[in-house]
Formats: C-alpha cells, sequence, structure tokens
C-alpha cells in the first residue's frame, strides 16, 4: 500500500508542475507513473488470488473436519442427523442475532446451507453403503 500512496504522491507532484514544464517533461513523467500504477495493479492482482485460494483451502479443510465429525459421532453411537441439527441451529441463531447476511460465507468457513447440504449427501451415501 506504501508504493500505491507514493505514486498517488508522484502523481499529484506532476500535475502540480504541469503549469511550469513542458509537455516532452510531462509525457514522460506520466509514462513512469502508469508503469508504477500498472505494477501495483499486477502486485494487487496477485494478493486477492492467494487470498482466494486461501480461503478455498480453509474451506475443503472445514468440510473434511465436518465430515470426519459426523463420522466420528455416529461411530461413538451419536445420531447422525445430530450434527446437521447443530448447524440448523446455527443457522437459525445467527439469523436471529446477526440477520441474514451472517449465513453467507466467512473467510474460515463455508455458508451453512452448503456444509449441510454436503453432509446430507455424506447420511445418504455412507446409509447406501457407498462410504466407509
Amino acid at each position: 500500500m506504501l508504493e500505491a500512496r507514493q505514486a498517488q504522491e508522484m502523481a499529484r507532484k506532476i500535475q502540480a508542475e504541469t503549469q511550469s514544464t513542458d509537455s516532452m517533461e510531462y509525457h514522460s513523467k506520466m509514462v513512469t507513473v502508469n508503469r508504477k500504477v500498472s505494477d501495483i495493479e499486477r502486485k494487487l492482482k496477485n494478493i486477492e488470488g492467494e487470498l482466494k485460494y486461501q480461503r478455498q483451502l480453509r474451506h475443503s479443510d472445514e468440510i473434511t473436519a465436518d465430515i470426519v465429525g459426523l463420522r466420528y459421532a455416529v461411530t461413538a453411537g451419536y445420531s447422525p442427523e445430530g450434527l446437521g441439527s447443530a448447524l440448523d441451529k446455527l443457522l437459525a441463531r445467527g439469523i436471529k442475532e446477526f440477520g441474514s447476511g451472517h449465513t453467507g460465507e466467512s473467510l474460515s468457513h463455508p455458508p451453512l446451507a452448503q456444509r449441510m447440504t454436503i453432509l446430507k449427501k455424506v447420511q445418504a451415501d455412507w446409509g447406501a453403503g457407498r462410504v466407509r
């Protein structure tokens, strides 16, 4: 972000100098500013891509944790619907306390509705003997 501020400051200085410089010098300085802005935009795109990749990894980890937790709970004798019921309660409580915007995706967890859908599919596959 420091580079972005520096580029903005450079652009301000160049604009202030336009009254006292010739057009060739102004053009040369603007080329430099545009190059720096392009570099900053490229870096921001890389950061955005990395954040998206990290979020996908965390979501995948959370889904795996839900599935493994479901299997452990059922193996221990708990109801297969227990985790889904807990997620339903979280969803209802979240909406009540924080509004419907709370039910969406976060940086660490996929949306509750997606998690519930996956768990129901795993339960169906497990019940049909396709998952062990």
